[in-house]
């Protein structure tokens, strides 16, 4: 299974964050990406620098003949079609596409899988949810729902379907 996060909290060509990871999900169907299905949409606090918007957030698992690099490499393009800037970590975006997992591969290096900080995200775990509620990490074999069980309440809490 090949897992995608999608994430956008500024205004970018296309309009508002909910817009552009709309758009995104288009992007990644012409460039040899299968959605398979969607999660929904969710309203999250943003991780990084104080003063930033909320996030719309989303999981997509998909099906595709790229390889976990050159999968990367093709969202990173789509990134940029959409102005992505990459100035300051974890900074506003318009539009972030993270693998999460390629097929429970684990990957170090350009590309780290499964994402790093996966487990730790409740704003990529609640959306991983609806779309692979049977997934597990592969390094610890934890479930999705232990992993987002793990969370304090107020960490949850702030994770809002749109």
């Amino acid at each position: 299974m090949i897992l995608v996060g999608i994430g956008s909290n500024l205004s970018g060509k296309v309009g508002a964050p909910i817009e552009t990871v709309k758009e995104s999900l288009n992007a990644m169907q012409s460039n040899g990406m299968k959605i398979l299905s969607c999660s929904n949409f969710y309203n999250t606090p943003p991780v990084g620098p104080p003063g930033q918007a909320n996030y719309v957030n989303l999981v997509v698992r998909l099906s595709s003949v790229l390889m976990p690099h050159g999968l990367l490499d093709r969202l990173q393009a789509i990134e940029n079609q959409f102005e992505r800037q990459r100035s300051v970590k974890w900074g506003a975006r318009t539009l972030d596409l993270d693998v999460l997992d390629w097929h429970g591969h684990m990957i170090q290096g350009r590309l780290n899988l499964p994402h790093p900080e996966l487990t730790k995200r409740g704003f990529v775990l609640r959306p991983l949810m609806d779309v692979a509620p049977e997934w597990r990490d592969p390094k610890t074999g934890k479930s999705v729902s232990t992993l987002w069980n793990s969370l304090c309440v107020t960490e949850q809490l702030k994770i809002e379907k749109i």
